[in-house]
């Protein structure tokens, strides 16, 4: 934990993971809620290392109390930003194992 520092509006926790290819991501989460609010991390895309921020809000909680976020915004770089937005999550539905069969 590397203390608080301002996502957004939010005076969030800063956490720094680092994964065994020693790579690293900051995640800031919201003290009021626990919500993770933002994940900054590093990419190399054609040869270039950009920063990829990930924004996530409008969490809300399915019918088995999973917070999940109904936005996501992630900017790359500052040179593009894509933005998901979720309408309709299901938990544990029934799944067809006709779409698992390989085509002959």
């Amino acid at each position: 934990m590397l203390g608080q520092e301002k996502a957004g509006d939010v005076n969030a926790y800063k956490i720094k993971l680092t994964n065994k290819d020693s790579s690293s991501s900051m995640y800031y989460i919201d003290p009021s809620t626990f919500y993770v609010i933002q994940v900054v991390s590093s990419t190399t895309m054609m040869g270039q290392e950009l920063e990829v921020r990930s924004i996530l809000s409008d969490y809300k909680k399915t019918d088995y109390g999973l917070a999940v976020p109904q936005t996501i915004q992630v900017n790359i770089g500052d040179q593009f930003t894509l933005t998901s937005k979720l309408n309709k999550i299901e938990v544990n539905q029934p799944v067809d194992p006709a779409i698992f069969e390989m085509k002959k």
